[in-house]
């Protein structure tokens, strides 16, 4: 007699690889709480509000930033690009954030707090942006982008939990979804400029390796996500640090 919390395979199902149906479904989700996520802490909240309390502060008025564009001037066409900039990109950063959640602590505050600061390091504080010397102090910048970086784990997460419970789309659906943003990941990380570096092979092997490994049901790939998350959370935090250090 088995116990009620195993759930037996039923005849003919294949275990012996991932079911496609539920990986493109996963998938479908993380692009569309990224999508929402981004729009809220990249693009409102991390750029566009940022920027705006970065001009404030700094008195910086009509001076001209590093793209040429006059701080100080709203207009509806600059508003509109960092919106959807960080729309896009928050979908992107979904399916990285997506490797290593199953590592994650439960509580989605704490998970805020721990991957914030490699993404506000990737996306936002770039150190030879000319920017954060201009319109100083530097550290409203640097703490309204890591706060967007922060909101935006938040809302991922709120959005994820909720789907998660109530998604029901067919797989063309799914697929659709998905699709663009993981095959727009995989050119920037992998084919970029189709080069062929050392670092770059390195990389497509790596990838290969993953995905064969992936296919295969390979046991040392459950212990993947905390390798990642580890990497994550230790690497992004002395990163950010280094990185503020040199801003302030």
């Amino acid at each position: 007699m088995s116990s009620p919390d195993v759930v037996l395979p039923e005849a003919g199902t294949d275990t012996t690889h991932p079911d496609l149906k539920k990986v493109v479904a996963h998938g479908a989700r993380f692009a569309v709480s990224g999508l929402l996520a981004g729009f809220i802490g990249l693009g409102v909240i991390g750029m566009r509000g940022t920027m705006r309390l970065v001009t404030i502060t700094s008195g910086g008025t009509g001076r001209l930033t590093e793209g040429g564009n006059r701080a100080g001037d709203f207009t509806l066409e600059g508003t509109l690009f960092l919106v959807v900039a960080g729309t896009a990109i928050g979908a992107l950063i979904a399916f990285l954030y997506g490797a290593i959640r199953p590592a994650l602590p439960t509580n989605i505050w704490l998970r805020a707090l721990l991957t914030a600061p490699l993404l506000a390091r990737l996306v936002m504080l770039d150190p030879n942006n000319v920017d954060f010397i201009r319109f100083r102090p530097a550290w409203v910048a640097v703490t309204g982008f890591t706060f967007g970086c922060f909101v935006y784990i938040l809302t991922l997460e709120v959005a994820l939990r909720w789907l998660e419970s109530r998604w029901r789309l067919p797989l063309w659906a799914n697929f659709i979804i998905a699709a663009p943003p993981a095959g727009l990941l995989a050119a920037q990380g992998l084919a970029g400029d189709f080069g062929t570096d050392a670092s770059r092979l390195a990389l497509y092997v790596f990838a290969t390796v993953l995905l064969v490994a992936w296919w295969r049901r390979a046991e040392w790939l459950k212990h993947l996500p905390a390798v990642l998350a580890v990497i994550w959370i230790a690497g992004g935090l002395a990163w950010w640090l280094q990185t503020v250090g040199d801003l302030t």
